[in-house]
């Protein structure tokens, strides 16, 4: 696929691995200005700080930390930082884990309405005792993803950057320049749901 420029933007990936499977959460962030090395740097800290405050102790053990990515995507070939470093190598929650390919889905809103304008995020390595039963989490599990997310964004908002939506399609077509657009609500859906890629399959 061809590559679209996203003004202002840079891609921060986590990546972990379960039982040797990898699990991969992407985000994208509105830093403002052309993004310079410096604030890959600050997007991956933001991200690292999130995964030990607040992602490993809910997550389960079998959770292993790899790295996170944070790459400029407003040119091709832009500038990246990797960051290897935690003080928090595995999850911290005990008991037995969901299926590897069962996940949280944190939908993500903007003030606009179409596909370029709406985001996800599947949220993995949880441990059974966030289901109700074999379909659905329970209400205070839905309640604790959704203050997650909420505490991400904080974080991000705390170095001025805006997490954001990125659209580089349009009607099944690449935009000659992508475009991200601020969150402005999300939305935890209470249904179990099913990343097909993090099965051993």
């Amino acid at each position: 696929m061809a590559f679209v420029p996203v003004p202002r933007t840079v891609k921060g990936v986590i990546e972990w691995s379960q039982n040797g499977v990898p699990i991969v959460n992407v985000f994208h962030v509105d830093v403002g200005h052309s993004p310079v090395v410096g604030d890959c740097v600050t997007f991956g800290l933001a991200l690292v700080d999130w995964w030990e405050g607040t992602l490993s102790p809910n997550m389960h053990n079998s959770m292993i930390f790899q790295n996170v990515t944070c790459t400029d995507i407003s040119v091709a070939n832009g500038v990246q930082d990797i960051n290897t470093s935690t003080t928090v190598a595995t999850g911290a929650a005990s008991g037995t884990p969901m299926a590897g390919q069962a996940a949280c889905v944190v939908s993500q809103r903007t003030p606009f309405t179409g596909r370029s304008f709406r985001g996800r995020t599947y949220i993995g390595g949880l441990t059974a005792a966030f289901g109700l039963n074999a379909q659905v989490f329970t209400g205070a599990s839905v309640a604790a993803v959704a203050s997650w997310y909420t505490t991400l964004q904080g974080l991000l908002n705390a170095v001025s950057f805006t997490l954001g939506v990125v659209s580089t399609v349009s009607g099944g077509v690449n935009r000659i320049i992508g475009i991200i657009t601020e969150i402005t609500a999300i939305v935890v859906d209470n249904k179990i749901d099913t990343q097909r890629r993090r099965s051993a399959n």
